[in-house]
């Protein structure tokens, strides 16, 4: 799960936030309506992220690693308003 928060909010809620990445979700935070950058959890399992990234680039394009994840989650989270601007 990916949840959606304002600096402030990580702020006023850093104790949720962190719960929720120890849980496993990852937290994007947000400022000004623009994605600042991203709280994930530590993968202790590197053929886990191998099998996020599977299908990643379907085709084949040559496009660095931040507009892959700007467009991946576009598409699966319908985040195209946040995601621009990038990091």
């Amino acid at each position: 799960m990916v949840e959606i928060a304002t600096v402030d909010e990580l702020r006023e809620n850093l104790d949720k936030y962190l719960q929720m990445v120890d849980d496993g979700n990852e937290v994007i935070l947000i400022r000004n309506g623009r994605k600042l950058g991203s709280i994930v959890p530590r993968c202790s399992d590197g053929r886990a992220v191998v099998k996020e990234l599977t299908g990643f680039l379907k085709d084949g394009r040559d496009i660095d690693l931040e507009t892959a994840k700007d467009e991946y989650f576009r598409e699966k989270y319908g985040l195209a308003e946040i995601m621009t601007g990038g990091v």
